[in-house]
């Protein structure tokens, strides 16, 4: 019992001895510059351009909160500057405390554009370059950094720089201009619907289409081609197996052709001061002004011709 009492009293003493040690307490207050560049005017928020953390939480939030004055002759802010300003609210800092991170701010003055108003002036814009009762705009938002909204210039008016696109993008990069004069261009994120054909039946390929075959659907589409003119159903034909559903569109659809192959056509040819008519086989299809190459009934050589109208060409000369 003699030793067991003797072992344990060592064994205290070593643990004693090799104890961790007391982790050191949390300063009371650290601010550590962790931004290059600030963009604004007026005044500059101490946690816009820093991180601030601490054990004493109430001065922690009074220093997060803290807003200095914009320099009159400097384009920057330094760790130096800052540190006085802290110190200025809290002077229960040690002497020796001082700001740690980046030694220095810059500053550019600018002021921030709404980006809601900005959203709706580009959507504004984009309906008019639709103006179109089967084109609608489902919404346009803002789509790129936040400090290309800040601009040099106190301003009261935006409006979108008038241009007229070949094709509107979902994402459509737009110039703005500011009643100051000055320009700067934003990308949108863009979503818009068109009223498409949609089929209610099956349609075999090279059959022609009604209006009992088709019912119009808005769909989505992430691109526009303007202008933009309703698809019109009367003399299309499909050009492909169609099941029903399916989204027509130029690429499964084409128009009837004015002239078939095979079609006996009137020609038209002008030799001279003679004028030349007769009877020809169309070896091609197609639409109005389009050229197919006929043969004629007096010869087996094929020439090519244009269509002025149904049944009718004219000889290329």
């Amino acid at each position: 019992m003699r030793f067991s009492a003797v072992f344990v009293f060592y064994l205290l003493i070593g643990l004693c001895v090799i104890s961790p040690k007391v982790k050191s307490a949390e300063p009371t207050l650290v601010v550590r510059i962790n931004k290059m560049q600030h963009q604004g005017n007026g005044t500059i928020l101490i946690e816009s351009i820093a991180d601030v953390s601490g054990s004493n939480s109430h001065l922690v939030n009074q220093v997060k909160a803290l807003e200095i004055a914009w320099p009159k002759l400097a384009n920057r802010l330094t760790s130096q500057d800052i540190t006085k300003s802290v110190k200025a609210i809290a002077p229960n800092l040690s002497v020796d405390w001082k700001v740690t991170g980046l030694r220095q701010v810059f500053l550019k003055q600018c002021w921030q554009l709404p980006k809601v108003e900005i959203e709706q002036v580009a959507a504004r814009q984009v309906e008019l370059w639709l103006e179109s009762s089967h084109i609608r705009l489902v919404s346009a938002k803002f789509h790129d950094d936040l400090e290309r909204l800040c601009v040099p210039h106190k301003t009261s008016k935006v409006s979108v720089k008038s241009y007229a696109p070949n094709t509107v993008f979902s994402k459509q990069r737009l110039t703005l201009d500011l009643d100051n004069g000055y320009e700067f261009s934003i990308v949108m994120l863009l979503e818009f619907e068109r009223l498409s054909p949609v089929l209610v039946v099956d349609k075999k390929k090279n059959t022609l289409l009604s209006a009992a075959d088709i019912q119009w659907q808005w769909h989505r589409i992430n691109h526009l081609k303007l202008p933009n003119h309703k698809m019109v159903v009367k003399d299309l034909i499909v050009s492909r197996n169609l099941k029903f559903g399916s989204v027509l569109n130029n690429n499964n659809t084409r128009i009837k052709p004015l002239v078939k192959q095979g079609d006996q056509v009137q020609f038209k040819m002008q030799d001279g001061a003679l004028f030349i008519t007769g009877k020809a086989k169309a070896l091609g299809e197609g639409q109005l002004k389009d050229e197919i190459n006929i043969m004629l009934e007096s010869s087996n050589q094929a020439i090519k011709a244009k269509i002025v109208q149904k049944g009718v060409v004219v000889v290329l000369q």
